[in-house]
């Protein structure tokens, strides 16, 4: 889900207690070797 509204806050709040949430840098994930699973994207 996308930080960018206030949507992702309801989801957090819900799963913060029951899962190890992180907020990260998509733009850092894509750089992961091994990681890339549709090649047209």
């Amino acid at each position: 889900m996308e930080s960018t509204g206030v949507y992702w806050r309801l989801v957090w709040a819900e799963l913060e207690d029951d899962f190890r949430l992180l907020v990260v840098n998509a733009r850092q994930g894509k750089h992961v070797p091994g990681r890339k699973t549709d090649m047209r994207d």
